[in-house]
């Protein structure tokens, strides 16, 4: 029904999508952001330290540690987010084969499950082509997949 290459293309898409929408939880980036000040301060206080002759194993120590904790917060913080859910292959199938099924008899619900799955569409151009970015509905995929009488159930 559908080729290895458009359920792996559209798959693609839906775990790229699935990036966008779930960046760094906003808490857990505050609490990694909050980290990052104090390192910066701590590393600033042994900067002055130094500066002021108080150079022993300790200081260098506690400067190496430091820095070394400043790059890790950093790191983390511009680390590609990793999806909470990832959609399966078998998912993509399973939802491209229902919605063909829908597409072919009930316009109003095809449109829905569209609206549903693609949230947002952003046309642009790309050379002479038109090209669509979809800016997946995490929300609303997950609320899809728990949905009993649409998509992912047999319709």
């Amino acid at each position: 029904m559908f080729s290895p290459e458009t359920v792996a293309y559209v798959t693609k898409k839906v775990n790229e999508s699935l990036v966008r929408k779930s960046p760094f939880p906003g808490s857990q980036r505050k609490k990694v952001e909050s980290a990052l000040s104090q390192a910066r301060q701590r590393l600033e206080h042994i900067k002055e330290a130094i500066a002021q002759g108080i150079i022993t194993p300790t200081t260098k120590a506690m400067l190496q540690e430091t820095e070394e904790r400043v790059a890790e917060l950093e790191a983390a913080l511009q680390a590609p987010a990793k999806p909470a859910v990832a959609a399966l292959p078998v998912t993509v199938k399973r939802y491209l084969r229902e919605l063909k099924q829908v597409l072919n008899r009930d316009n109003t619900r095809a449109r829905h499950i569209l609206a549903t799955l693609i949230g947002e569409v952003i046309l642009h151009r790309h050379g002479d082509r038109i090209v669509a970015d979809l800016r997946g509905n995490l929300r609303g995929i997950l609320d899809l997949s728990c949905d009993s009488s649409g998509a992912g159930s047999g319709i």
